[in-house]
């Protein structure tokens, strides 16, 4: 401990460690408890998914995939330097090394590649991880290959010059025309279908003249009653005046005349003669 109350040394091995500070004057001392834990250097972990990219000149710039970077200091920050390469870029997602419990295992740099200001030909960069008071200091090697679109091209296979063929072709006699025509196709029968038939139109029901369950009624023979003749009226008598006073009464002349006949009745018309009723049951046949 110097004058100004700083604690310095080296510490030798990690771990927790505990001492005593005592202060005193001629008056009174005071003593406290101090704990020091000493930590290990932190080592780097860098982890590439691709080292070796392949383009054709003139492409544009893409993504070089994703280093992950993890260490033994959780929490501890870390940077990243690029040598020799101007084409490879990385960008830190928190820069940290993650904190014991997170979800995270290690931090991620997603690299981008660009080829654009290239010429065809092969490049090489360096990428390295450091952190403050660091074990080690891992670096990671990228290779880039520029085809120029002539060498993409594959080169024409050249096939050996074809052979003449001439066949020799002798008639010794001309073919009939029946040897020419091509033989007869036996082609299967067609298939045999069933001949239609008509259904048979059905019966009419038998009609009945009479209502079924119930007997036959014959007609009645006609009856013809003759007309009765007019009865002869007799002449009613002539009706009496009633007596009148001797002294109004004057002899009244008399007259000598002839009775008329009584006129004929007219004939009264003749009422149509009443038909009975056909009874329910036939009328019974007669004994031969």
């Amino acid at each position: 401990m110097s004058g100004r109350g700083e604690v310095e040394g080296v510490p030798t091995e990690p771990g927790d460690f505990t001492f005593a500070v005592e202060v005193s004057d001629g008056c009174a001392r005071r003593v406290e408890q101090r704990r020091i834990r000493v930590m290990p250097a932190p080592i780097l972990l860098a982890e590439a998914e691709t080292l070796e990219y392949h383009c054709v000149h003139g492409a544009p710039p893409f993504s070089g995939g994703i280093v992950r970077v993890s260490g033994s200091a959780p929490g501890r920050a870390y940077s990243v330097d690029i040598l020799d390469g101007q084409w490879l870029r990385a960008a830190m997602r928190d820069g940290r090394i993650p904190t014991e419990g997170s979800a995270l295992e290690a931090d991620t740099l997603r690299l981008t590649v660009d080829p654009t200001k290239l010429a065809p030909g092969a490049y090489s960069a360096r990428l390295r991880v450091h952190t403050w008071e660091g074990v080690n200091t891992p670096e990671l090697e990228f290779k880039l290959r520029i085809d120029s679109p002539q060498t993409i091209l594959t080169p024409l296979t050249v096939l050996p010059a074809p052979v003449e063929f001439r066949p020799r072709v002798q008639i010794i006699e001309a073919p009939s025309p029946r040897a020419v025509a091509p033989p007869p196709v036996e082609r299967p029968a067609p298939p045999t279908f069933p001949k239609y038939k008509p259904r048979p139109k059905p019966k009419p029901a038998a009609t009945h003249s009479h209502a079924i369950g119930r007997s036959r009624v014959l007609p009645f023979p006609k009856v013809v009653i003759p007309p009765s003749k007019p009865k002869e009226e007799k002449p009613a008598a002539p009706a009496k005046e009633p007596a009148k006073d001797a002294k109004q009464e004057k002899p009244a002349p008399k007259q000598t005349a002839k009775a008329e006949p009584p006129k004929a009745a007219p004939p009264k018309k003749e009422a149509p003669p009443e038909r009975t009723k056909p009874s329910a049951m036939p009328p019974a046949p007669a004994k031969h």
